[in-house]
């Protein structure tokens, strides 16, 4: 292994980049994005507001004999109140869980007000619907309560301020859902940034003309020929509208990349201060680093819970024992059979 690493490290100006060659529609938005100029140097001097909050949601799921049931976890750091889900306290708090099963098992479910059995038009989670849209409704329901309950100026999110699904291919059905929870978040954009470090599927600098030599990539290809060396390095300011008005800037930190955006410049502009600043060995800032690892946590840990509880009782799909040896090992804990 040893010697294969150094001969590719050898190689290194000859890898390039091995995805889609040409853009497509489908791994982003198919509208156009803006170059509104370069960063000033004011743009990198630290300066954000005293009171930050940053964000981080879970969900994983779990299968049970003729249920499927959705279990969400949420850290929320507000101005130094530590805010979970599912451990908080706070009158109001959202149900963690969204459950998927016949009609009559869900409508007893949602009597008891324990879990989420309807998607945000309404509908039933019966057997058709979708699990990834299950676990993003879940996942964004209770990402925009704790917004609606931080008090901070500022609210860092990890992930984009919506979701980055092209709406318009997607069924009716989850678009409408999408378009509720989108609504119920625009009341808060005017305080909230985000911070996005999955971009192998976003094409916005190549949208945006910046691709260096003429050659197509991902954000982070273009970024890596855009910066060579240079670390921190930094792409001009970038705008979209979608009719969300966002701005943009990709910045590599430590030979990753990520993306800091936000509906206002001045809002833009802490982020990438925070970035900057709080800068992990990844290249993440470690304030997503650590509301993603706690958020993770508290799903694995209602995880573990669920197989326990279920599995007597009303049994779990065998592939669930390979799921719940592997959120023992992430919690820390040892092989059940153990």
């Amino acid at each position: 292994m040893s010697d294969l690493i150094d001969l590719l490290q050898r190689q290194r100006e000859k890898l390039g980049y091995i995805g889609p060659e040409q853009f497509s529609q489908s791994a982003d938005e198919a509208i156009s994005v803006s170059i509104e100029g370069d960063l000033g140097k004011e743009n990198l001097v630290p300066s954000w507001p005293e009171c930050v909050a940053y964000l981080d949601s879970s969900s994983r799921s779990i299968t049970m004999k003729g249920v499927r049931i959705t279990l969400g976890g949420l850290f929320l750091n507000d101005c130094g109140h530590h805010v979970a889900l599912p451990l908080s306290s706070l009158r109001g708090s959202p149900p963690f869980l969204a459950v998927k099963a016949s009609r009559d098992a869900l409508l007893a479910v949602e009597s008891s007000g324990l879990a989420w059995v309807r998607s945000p038009i309404g509908e039933l989670y019966l057997g058709d619907y979708k699990d990834d849209n299950v676990g993003d409704e879940l996942r964004l329901r209770l990402e925009n309560w704790a917004i609606g309950a931080a008090k901070a100026s500022l609210v860092l999110m990890d992930g984009p301020l919506v979701p980055g699904v092209r709406l318009d291919v997607l069924p009716q059905r989850y678009r409408e859902a999408y378009d509720v929870l989108i609504k119920e978040r625009e009341p808060h954009m005017s305080r909230l940034a985000g911070v996005v470090k999955r971009l192998n599927m976003s094409w916005k600098l190549h949208r945006a003309g910046l691709d260096k030599g003429g050659r197509s990539g991902p954000d982070p290809e273009v970024m890596d020929r855009l910066c060579g060396s240079t670390d921190p390095c930094f792409s001009p300011v970038l705008r979209e509208d979608t009719p969300l008005t966002r701005y943009m800037v990709y910045v590599r930190l430590r030979g990753n990349t990520v993306r800091v955006e936000a509906t206002s410049r001045d809002n833009l502009r802490s982020a990438l201060a925070m970035v900057l600043t709080h800068r992990g060995y990844r290249g993440v800032p470690t304030f997503i680093e650590t509301a993603d690892r706690i958020s993770r946590r508290l799903s694995a840990s209602v995880y573990s819970l669920a197989f326990l509880y279920g599995l007597p009782k009303l049994g779990v799909e065998y592939d669930e024992w390979s799921k719940f040896e592997d959120v023992r090992r992430e919690l820390g804990g040892t092989d059940f059979q153990s």
